[in-house]
């Protein structure tokens, strides 16, 4: 895992990097989720300051095993794995601090769903069958606002999904001019 981690690339967030090095060496997707919040938990101290991860990994190994010596375990090896681990700052750091700016920014979108409905239009005697209906878009739009998952309706028609449509097309160009003119790597999906 450790090895997999110090080649991974960093990402837009830590549950993808979890997915991502979790795939690769077989875990399954209970695991990877198990992954994931490890990985939040160390972020914040994977940073570039190799003294206080060395400092931590000491005080872990150094702390007093119960029972006689010769029954102790040697903890170097694990020791030298846990320093390897809190030092993966071009994966794990970075993916930290990406995930600390997105989360920065409000309202993440996690995903949406849309659900469209045929609502029949009824004259003023209702036992009249209409004879007009409306198609209605109901877009749930789900998003994180620090640890609080929520959702927003909003309700669109043909018309506003094409002006919706129009807008997120305009970011996607947005985002390819920048890519193309980056002097940086540019973290999250690109396709």
């Amino acid at each position: 895992l450790i090895d997999v981690l110090e080649a991974s690339p960093p990402a837009i967030n830590l549950d993808d990097l979890a997915l991502a090095a979790g795939g690769t060496i077989g875990l399954t997707t209970q695991d990877r989720f198990l992954l994931a919040s490890l990985l939040k938990g160390i972020s914040s101290f994977v940073a570039d300051n190799s003294d206080f991860v060395a400092t931590l990994a000491d005080w872990f190994a150094n702390k007093q095993q119960p029972g006689a010596p010769e029954n102790r375990l040697d903890v170097e090896p694990a020791r030298l794995d846990f320093i390897r681990l809190l030092s993966c700052e071009a994966s794990i750091g970075i993916t930290g601090k990406a995930q600390d700016v997105m989360w920065g920014h409000g309202r993440v979108f996690r995903g949406a769903h849309v659900v469209t409905q045929i609502r029949p239009v009824f004259r003023k005697e209702i036992s009249v069958p209409p004879d007009n209906a409306v198609l209605v878009h109901d877009l749930r739009i789900d998003y994180r606002e620090g640890q609080i998952e929520s959702s927003c309706l909003v309700t669109l028609d043909s018309g506003r999904i094409r002006e919706l449509i129009q807008v997120l097309e305009r970011a996607l160009k947005k985002e390819e001019t920048l890519r193309n003119s980056a002097t940086f790597n540019v973290l999250g999906t690109s396709s």
